[in-house]
């Protein structure tokens, strides 16, 4: 008899709101996996969870590099990535599911194998296409790409120290909340994007997916390597554009926080 079933798994381990690739893909696979583990294999912490998904993505990288001389092997690392991600998401649904604390150094790990996982293979893909072009540019795109991703996490992190431990659009409803005729666009979309619960936004997950997952495997089917240039600049439009308006609400709300802050002085 199973401890846990599939319904226990989405309604315990699922989050309300998720991104677009884990909702519509990559939570089909994960599902399944955390339900297996949680009922036969006790001994997968959320922390071994964790390392499952690094030693995947590290192979990863390593079939990464090798597949610009063995073209059939970019398949192979873009089913390594993936594999890496599911365990990255059974790692939290377990710890949520087994009511497992892992602690500020459970979610440093956490953070740490995903920063090791990207800047890797923006290194491996872009000394791959440089060997083949002999252009530095080549180089230079992935690891904007790389260093943009650290930069947004840092960004991310500071912001939800400064909402008090909350997440901006969590602390933007609540202020609407009080104010329901004021009610923004917005978050009349977000009503929307929850029904399918949804996040709203791209985030790294999205964009690594088309840059390490998707893109591999149009690389293997076209033969054009060349492919993954335009992966990464697209990767990195669509975290410039997240990234203008997640500032853009940021710095409204702190405006907006200022403002009461000073009617409150004042009366």
């Amino acid at each position: 008899m199973v401890k846990y079933s599939f319904e226990d798994i989405k309604k315990i381990a699922l989050k309300p709101q998720n991104n677009l690739w884990n909702v519509f893909f990559a939570e089909f696979f994960a599902i399944p996996m955390i339900w297996f583990i949680a009922n036969f294999l006790p001994f997968i912490t959320p922390n071994i969870a964790t390392t499952i998904g690094l030693i995947f993505w590290l192979a990863s990288v390593w079939v990464m590099f090798l597949a610009f001389s063995s073209p059939v092997l970019f398949i192979v690392a873009a089913l390594l990535y993936e594999l890496g991600l599911i365990f990255d998401i059974a790692d939290g649904r377990l710890s949520k599911l087994k009511k497992i604390n892992t602690g500020g150094i459970g979610r440093l790990y956490d953070n740490l194998s995903g920063y090791i996982k990207t800047i890797l293979l923006c290194i491996v893909v872009g000394i791959g296409l440089f060997n083949l072009t002999q252009r530095i540019i080549y180089v230079i795109i992935p690891l904007v790409y790389a260093w943009l991703d650290m930069f947004l996490s840092l960004w991310y992190m500071l912001s939800y120290k400064a909402n008090k431990d909350k997440v901006l659009v969590s602390v933007m409803k609540e202020k609407n909340e009080k104010k329901p005729v004021e009610a923004s666009l917005f978050f009349r979309v977000q009503k929307v994007f929850l029904r399918f619960r949804l996040r709203m936004g791209f985030t790294n997950v999205e964009t690594e997916a088309v840059v390490f997952f998707i893109c591999p495997i149009i690389v293997f089917f076209t033969g054009n390597v060349l492919l993954f240039y335009w992966a990464f600049l697209l990767a990195i439009l669509m975290r410039l554009v997240m990234f203008v308006v997640f500032a853009f609400l940021q710095f409204k709300l702190l405006f907006k926080n200022l403002k009461e802050l000073r009617a409150n002085e004042i009366n």
